[in-house]
């Protein structure tokens, strides 16, 4: 069992938190990490309020279309879609928004923007902030990292 995170900034083997990083790819559309947890440590698919992300994913990204993040450092921010094709850090294919994010949200996942929480619906996973002011967001397709060969074979939750 693990989950996905943000791979720049980790390597293949080492220690991840509660886990081992034994998947690892950045490049193209992807930027992502496999995490295999500790066999001490449960987990849950539940974000916010307690409300459980949906195994499905949507892929149909307009721009301004609401989109709202979970990250470790900044918490939950709201935002809309500004561009559905992106590039950063080299990457490409990528969702810009301008919802807040902030140093140490990479890896947090990036859901459909009800303010209500019901049925989140995955997006993606937060690649990285567009300045230092924390005033926008970049983050990778979740059916670009399921698709790619590193990750195509793993149960989304």
């Amino acid at each position: 069992m693990g989950f996905i995170t943000a791979g720049h900034g980790l390597q293949l083997n080492s220690t991840f938190g509660v886990g081992t990083v034994r998947r690892h790819h950045i490049g193209g559309t992807v930027d992502a990490a496999w995490v295999q947890i500790n066999s001490n440590v449960n987990v849950s698919n539940a974000v916010g309020h307690g409300q459980n992300l949906s195994s499905s994913f949507n892929n149909n990204f307009t721009t301004g279309r609401p989109v709202q993040k979970i990250g470790a450092s900044s918490g939950i921010t709201f935002g809309t879609i500004q561009s559905t094709s992106a590039g950063h850090a080299g990457l490409i294919n990528l969702i810009r928004t301008d919802a807040y994010s902030a140093r140490g949200d990479s890896g947090g996942a990036v859901f459909t923007g009800n303010i209500l929480m019901i049925n989140p619906i995955v997006y993606g996973i937060v690649i990285g902030g567009l300045n230092p002011s924390g005033h926008g967001m970049i983050f990778g397709r979740a059916t670009n990292i399921f698709a790619h060969p590193q990750f195509s074979d793993l149960s989304r939750y």
